[in-house]
């Protein structure tokens, strides 16, 4: 055993497979390969590669998938070369959004991302499970359209997996543009136009969280998906990849109201020119359908004296009522029907 079962192995190491502990796939045929068989022989499986003809026809649609030279048999070297830039693929170009939404046009495009995912036999994850989960069993997989079509699927797969983060971008950008009234696309276009509305805030009147996420939205950024990666941090307390589906609606409204505060406080550090003077900015909503948005008044300093002497009246008013709700709801209702 010590020289003509590893000698017979590395002779026909191109017509099967090696699977090891709890059968995981092994590669690579080496020395310490050889060491530890010798150890424990029991631990390990050899699979002949099944080259029948559908199998081929399979395993050449996907060569021509990744654009290279079909073959007339299944090799080993050939089989890796194969599936390792799927694998790869999945492993290196996807991240974590990518990893996990369910946000497509087709199902079946889950279906193959958590495929490459589960995967632990490569032979069965491309030739049975792969078609399975795509909707092809063996019966259909005997006609070579078909065998087309499953390469075309996997095709249309890869595409909306690398699409799918700018997508999720693009629906935020969509309803941010909506709500800020902004008609132009173009990013160039409307980040500047976003700037110059905020551009008199004075960061010192906002909250700590506020004012990070405005430093976001002011800092300049070249590319479109840095940017919201950037805007979107602060909304969301993590990395924009770590979103996840049921995250995303929330994550619009949270960016709306972060947009309409910066709003807010870009109208008051306008109307602020002169510090003696008193700004005020509200939002009122009542269960009578009546919502006020984003309302800002100044108080002169030549009318102070005559709104003190209103106040003082208003609280004597209320004080009679020793109910402070009763009160509260009372002037909001006549604010309402001021500001209506």
């Amino acid at each position: 055993m010590d020289f003509w079962i590893p000698t017979y192995l590395y002779i026909k190491k191109q017509d099967f497979s090696l699977y090891g502990t709890n059968g995981a796939y092994i590669p690579n045929i080496n020395m310490e390969f050889f060491e530890l068989l010798q150890k424990h022989p029991g631990e390990y499986l050899v699979k002949a590669f099944d080259v029948t003809g559908v199998k081929v026809q399979i395993f050449n649609q996907y060569r021509k998938f990744l654009n290279v030279e079909t073959m007339g048999s299944i090799k080993s070297d050939d089989f890796i070369e194969t599936i390792k830039p799927f694998f790869f693929f999945y492993n290196k170009r996807l991240n974590d959004y990518a990893k996990h939404t369910r946000k497509f046009n087709h199902e079946q495009t889950v279906r193959f991302r958590d495929t490459l995912a589960k995967a632990k036999d490569p032979e069965k994850t491309f030739f049975e499970d792969l078609p399975e989960a795509l909707g092809y069993d063996k019966e259909a997989l005997q006609n070579p359209d078909k065998v087309q079509e499953f390469c075309y699927v996997i095709n249309r797969a890869v595409k909306e997996l690398r699409s799918c983060y700018s997508d999720m971008i693009d629906r935020v950008e969509g309803r941010l543009l909506e709500t800020l009234g902004i008609e132009s696309y173009d990013y160039s276009e409307y980040v500047e136009e976003i700037r110059k509305r905020l551009a008199h805030v004075k960061e010192y009147l906002m909250t700590d969280r506020l004012k990070e996420f405005y430093q976001h939205v002011m800092a300049e950024f070249d590319n479109r998906n840095e940017w919201y990666q950037s805007i979107c941090y602060t909304a969301l307390e993590q990395p924009l990849e770590r979103l996840r589906d049921e995250q995303e609606e929330k994550l619009i409204d949270s960016l709306i109201m972060l947009f309409h505060e910066c709003e807010k406080y870009s109208d008051i550090s306008k109307m602020a020119e002169d510090e003696s003077d008193e700004i005020y900015s509200l939002d009122l909503v009542s269960t009578k359908g009546s919502n006020i948005h984003s309302q800002t008044f100044r108080l002169p300093e030549s009318e102070m004296q005559k709104a003190e002497e209103l106040e003082k009246s208003i609280d004597k008013l209320l004080d009679g009522i020793g109910n402070d709700n009763v009160s509260v709801c009372t002037l909001l209702k006549i604010l309402n029907k001021k500001l209506g």
